[in-house]
């Protein structure tokens, strides 16, 4: 199907869900050895409930900084990622913005509506990152 929407490219769903899997894939696991590496180092215990907890997102203790300088550190690493594994700027977004969904609806589901206003920024600006750096 060639259409205005991909341009001269081939519409390839099986790609995009393979290039979907392996962002979802490669946010969860940085995501989650990033935060650990960060808690051991401050004497935090490590646990990974603290990610999908909203309230644990914070500039305001030392470990919901350091929850959140992971989550900005996470940005960094899938810029890169978004570099090899999608390959179009003009995809980046729409990657980004899935698997960030998708941690908002587990969030949702496992500790209920993040209401707080940390939880937003501190994501909105990993999404930031991770979108203009890649």
């Amino acid at each position: 199907m060639d259409g205005k929407f991909y341009g001269a490219e081939k519409f390839k769903p099986r790609l995009i869900v393979t290039q979907m899997v392996a962002m979802q894939a490669s946010f969860a696991l940085s995501l989650s050895a990033i935060s650990a590496c960060v808690d051991l180092a401050i004497g935090e215990p490590v646990s990974l409930s603290q990610l999908f907890w909203a309230r644990a997102y914070t500039w305001e203790t030392p470990a919901g900084f350091a929850l959140a300088t992971s989550v900005w550190a996470t940005g960094l690493v899938m810029a890169v990622a978004l570099r090899f594994v999608v390959e179009r700027a003009k995809k980046c977004l729409d990657f980004v913005f899935t698997y960030h969904f998708f941690h908002f609806v587990a969030t949702c589901y496992l500790t209920g509506f993040p209401s707080n206003f940390q939880w937003w920024a501190i994501n909105f600006v990993a999404l930031l990152v991770a979108v203009l750096l890649g």
